[in-house]
């Protein structure tokens, strides 16, 4: 006899599977390779990072070397009157833009000067600074500026050289160079901003010569012959 009564439809399969949980619809992978990948870009970053700060340190080297010269600087104080020794001076770099142009660049041009004014420790040694030794007295000697426009003869003049300086026009009637001073000492070699020389030099001659050799400087590039 068939039984009444309300009838039930059979359970859907899917109510009998377990549930497992899963990632959120949105959250972040958590499988090792997405960790590994993620280290591996914080690797690259700190790579980056340190090679970075290896070409700001080369830049900032490269840019305090540049528009630099050598220069002498005292290694301590000096008082006026001094002879300078090669122990009293020492070669360091400097900005162009702080070095004088009467800045003295190179032992050959310190060697055996007397300091005319006090100097401290770290100054930069200029030929406004020594006093050229002479045998004879100031009011024997005129200083004359003469221009070289040989590069070659700049090279070898530095202050306190003795020079004998000749016209390098020859007297009438004769293919000789005539004699203007003899054992004329240089001064000063002025130098531009560069360090070069500025193609001039200052020589100090006896009171009678100055006249003869600053006219034949004005008239022609004078021979200088060095003495020593």
């Amino acid at each position: 006899m068939p039984i009444s009564g309300p009838v039930r439809a059979p359970a859907s399969g899917r109510g009998n599977l377990a549930r497992f949980p899963g990632p959120r619809p949105g959250a972040p992978a958590t499988s090792p390779f997405g960790a590994l990948e993620a280290w591996r870009s914080r690797r690259r970053l700190r790579s980056i990072g340190a090679l970075l700060l290896v070409l700001l340190a080369a830049a900032l080297f490269v840019r305090d070397r540049m528009g630099t010269t050598t220069v002498l600087v005292a290694t301590t104080d000096l008082v006026e009157g001094h002879q300078l020794a090669m122990s009293d001076v020492r070669e360091v770099e400097a900005q162009v833009s702080v070095v004088p142009s009467s800045a003295l660049l190179s032992w050959s041009e310190v060697e055996g000067q007397v300091l005319a004014s006090p100097m401290g420790a770290g100054e930069i040694l200029s030929s406004s600074r020594v006093d050229v030794p002479s045998d004879h007295t100031s009011d024997e000697l005129r200083t004359v500026s003469v221009p070289v426009p040989d590069k070659g003869t700049l090279a070898l003049l530095h202050p306190g050289a003795v020079v004998d300086i000749f016209s390098a026009t020859p007297e009438p009637g004769s293919q000789t160079t005539r004699a203007l001073a003899a054992g004329a000492k240089v001064k000063e070699v002025p130098r531009d901003s560069r360090g070069e020389s500025a193609g001039t030099v200052a020589i100090q001659v006896p009171t009678g010569d100055a006249p003869a050799v600053a006219a034949a400087a004005v008239e022609s590039p004078v021979i200088l012959v060095l003495a020593e």
